[in-house]
């Protein structure tokens, strides 16, 4: 049970403490203050030991949170040299197979120029061979139809030539004919009628075309 301590003097007082007061006041409250000082003392140690304690729990978790913060930022760090590495890696392949592919398209391209080339130059041959089987075929063709015409005009004479030797024939007949002395006036008209006619049919034969 605590006690109510005793009043202090006054300023300006300065009383002397006898030996005797001490020792009643350690008679009376010397076990209460040795009690007190014992668990103050036993407090203080308590929290020592807590806050030693707490501060190594904090220094631990700290620990474990930095390692934890190291493992995780080198996780990222080899994720993130990872992804780069595939990346360039993938860039590259990427690179590789874009420039085969121009290859590829540039061998394509060569190889319809040279197919270009040759149908060209195949149809070009073609023309060139029907041109000329054309213009030998229109010559032989020519050459037949001046043959021909010449065969015709040749025979066409030939028959105008017959018609004229046929016209003097008959005129020189005609002209036999009309000689002789005329008996009468009816007679020599007839004479004179032939003579006429045939000379006209000569006329007409020499001027018909064959």
């Amino acid at each position: 049970m605590d006690m109510p301590e005793p009043s202090m003097p006054t300023q300006g007082a300065t009383p002397a403490v006898p030996e005797s007061l001490e020792a009643v006041r350690d008679i009376l409250f010397g076990a209460q203050m040795r009690s007190v000082e014992t668990r103050l003392q036993a407090m203080e140690e308590r929290l020592m030991r807590e806050q030693s304690q707490l501060r190594a729990d904090l220094i631990r978790k700290i620990d474990d949170l930095e390692s934890r913060a190291r493992d995780e930022f080198k996780a990222t760090s080899d994720r993130m040299a990872s992804d780069r590495a595939r990346s360039s890696e993938e860039s590259r392949a990427l690179g590789t197979e874009l420039t085969q592919s121009q290859r590829d398209l540039e061998q394509r391209h060569l190889r319809l120029q040279e197919a270009t080339s040759l149908a060209d130059a195949e149809i070009r041959d073609q023309l060139l061979m029907h041109a000329s089987a054309t213009s030998h075929e229109f010559a032989r063709t020519r050459e037949a139809l001046s043959t021909d015409m010449a065969g015709k005009h040749h025979e066409l004479m030939t028959k105008k030539t017959d018609r004229i030797a046929l016209a003097n024939l008959l005129a020189e007949v005609a002209k036999q004919l009309g000689d002789p002395a005329p008996t009468g006036g009816d007679d020599q008209g007839d004479l004179n009628g032939v003579d006429h006619n045939a000379g006209t049919a000569a006329g007409n034969d020499h001027d018909a075309p064959g």
